[in-house]
């Protein structure tokens, strides 16, 4: 692995720090070609730190050495390499941005990890020993052309700084792995807690040769606009004898995730939209299991949104589409996946991200008494189930329904096979459809019915159980658990509407009066014709 490989974690921060300064020109050292002044620069809460460094500027890059640190001679020291390496940059690619960079000498980390580089914009913050053995070369790539794509970054060092990339040991990578979705080169490729030493530094070759690629087959500037179009992966497969093509399964566009990380999170992506802070944990194993997320998410977000902007577009007037979200990974057993008041997400378990983002845009008013508590849960799983066609849930009951022998419960192993004969039996198959969606979801509520299971924590509880909700409103809906809320819920939108459903949650507080206002029948009445619908003719 190459020397700057050990900073990988931090090279692809991409973090906003707002500097200030406030010059004291009453010191002033002067080294052969820069007048430094002592300066002071505010960090802000981020870091919550103040640096006293002697600071000059020379065509385009600043230097600043700590006060404690300044000497002439390392003062030139530094001059020259930099200068050196800025020289190679620019005769082996392009120009750097008109920004310039600046580039601060500390004596300790900013942030206490075991490495000391560290990248916000086009500003580098490092240590002596990190210019003396090149570890920063890569970020001061990044921050020569404010760069915030971890592919782009390591492929063009590599290809500056680098040695010649072995095309054929990627020729047999390739030629030998049927999923080459690594082609990708999202921003999870380059994380160690993802990827294994051998898959980083198969990441890194590979934008490195890319790089070299487009570079001699198209143009330098091509590189920094088309690096993830997938015809030029094609293309490039084919001219290291990779007779494949790519295909960009999981929609990872160019400079629309940045990744960053912090203390609490190793891993950050931000899209227009979203924010999430990853932990490694189930579902989220690997760069792949983190690309198929954001795909997940984007189009599931998407979808129904969508759907309720069509149908219910009144009830959205309110919801700020722009607002960015927020989602938090945790493995805290003492945590569960819910909205938080200030809007932020906590998922414990990936799968239920779509489920805890509807909370966020429908039927976002909760009654004091809780009455409705089962309407916005159902709600909720009938978005995630059957209207967002990207849930985890419905794939894996595709890819398990006939693996019974790994349920060790007796009991349970009996309702998940009345639940798989009753899908069956109304002609349910391994299509993830919408008919195959709303047919599973019937399922799971008629299995329950029938189950004299007690669960202590899972969404086949009752929901009064669950927000510990006065038995006095358990008649009124809270009864059910979320499978059969979200069973009741599409059963009444298909019935009636979803607007006729919305109706009915903002009408009133007391829900047989909601039920007679906007079904014009009381709620007894319409759960009894959603039991005999449930307990419809089988089909032929």
């Amino acid at each position: 692995m190459r020397k700057y490989i050990s900073i990988l974690g931090v090279i692809i921060i991409f973090m906003t720090v707002c500097v200030g300064c406030q010059n004291n020109q009453s010191v002033t050292e002067t080294s052969q070609e820069i007048e430094y002044s002592l300066e002071k620069f505010d960090r802000d809460e981020i870091c919550n730190r103040r640096l006293i460094m002697y600071y000059g500027v020379s065509d385009k890059v600043g230097i600043g050495i700590s006060k404690s640190l300044y000497t002439k001679e390392l003062a030139e020291e530094i001059e020259k390499t930099l200068n050196e390496d800025i020289k190679v940059i620019k005769d082996k690619f392009l120009e750097i941005s008109s920004e310039g960079i600046e580039v601060y000498i500390i004596d300790n980390p900013l942030i206490n990890k075991g490495y000391s580089v560290y990248t916000g914009g086009n500003r580098i913050y490092c240590t002596v020993d990190d210019i003396r053995n090149k570890t920063y070369q890569t970020s001061l790539v990044r921050a020569s052309y404010n760069l915030t794509e971890p592919a782009l970054i390591h492929g063009l060092t590599e290809y500056i700084f680098g040695e010649t990339t072995d095309t054929d040991k990627l020729c047999s990578y390739y030629n030998e792995i049927d999923d080459i979705s690594i082609l990708g080169l999202s921003g999870s490729r380059f994380y160690d807690l993802w990827n294994s030493k051998d898959e980083i530094e198969i990441a890194v070759d590979t934008a490195a040769a890319l790089v070299s690629y487009i570079d001699q087959s198209y143009s330098k500037e091509v590189i920094m606009t088309r690096f993830y179009d997938t015809s030029i992966k094609t293309e490039w497969l084919k001219s290291i004898g990779v007779n494949k093509s790519f295909e960009n399964k999981n929609e990872i566009k160019q400079g629309y995730y940045t990744y960053t990380s912090n203390k609490e999170y190793p891993l950050i992506i931000k899209s227009p939209e979203v924010t999430y802070y990853m932990v490694p944990m189930e579902y989220l194993e690997n760069a792949s299991d983190i690309e198929l997320f954001l795909c997940k998410d984007k189009k599931g977000r998407e979808c129904i949104y969508q759907y309720l902007e069509e149908n219910v577009p009144t009830y959205l007037k309110d919801i700020n589409k722009d607002k960015d979200l927020e989602y938090l990974f945790t493995q805290s057993k003492d945590a569960f996946s819910q909205v938080l008041p200030n809007g932020k997400i906590i998922l414990t378990i990936p799968p239920f991200h779509l489920h805890e983002y509807a909370h966020t845009i429908a039927l976002t008013s909760s009654f004091s008494h809780a009455t409705k508590q089962w309407m916005r849960e159902g709600i909720a799983e009938y978005l995630r189930y059957i209207i967002s066609p990207n849930d985890y849930e419905m794939e894996l009951m595709i890819s398990d329904m006939e693996e019974l022998n790994l349920i060790e419960s007796p009991d349970l192993k009996e309702m998940w096979k009345d639940i798989w004969k009753y899908y069956k039996m109304y002609g349910g198959n391994n299509k993830l459809d919408i008919d195959n969606r709303k047919l599973y979801v019937d399922a799971l509520a008629y299995g329950s019915f029938n189950s004299e299971i007690v669960f202590e924590r899972s969404s086949f509880r009752p929901i009064s159980q669950m927000y510990n909700i006065a038995d006095e409103v358990d008649s009124l809906g809270n009864e059910l658990n979320y499978k059969q809320a979200c069973s009741f819920t599409s059963y009444l939108i298909e019935e009636y509407s979803l607007k006729s459903y919305f109706d009915c949650y903002y009408i009133d507080d007391d829900t047989d009066k909601s039920f007679m206002e906007a079904f014009g029948v009381s709620y007894e009445e319409a759960k009894d014709d959603w039991l005999a619908y449930l307990e419809r003719n089988p089909k032929d």
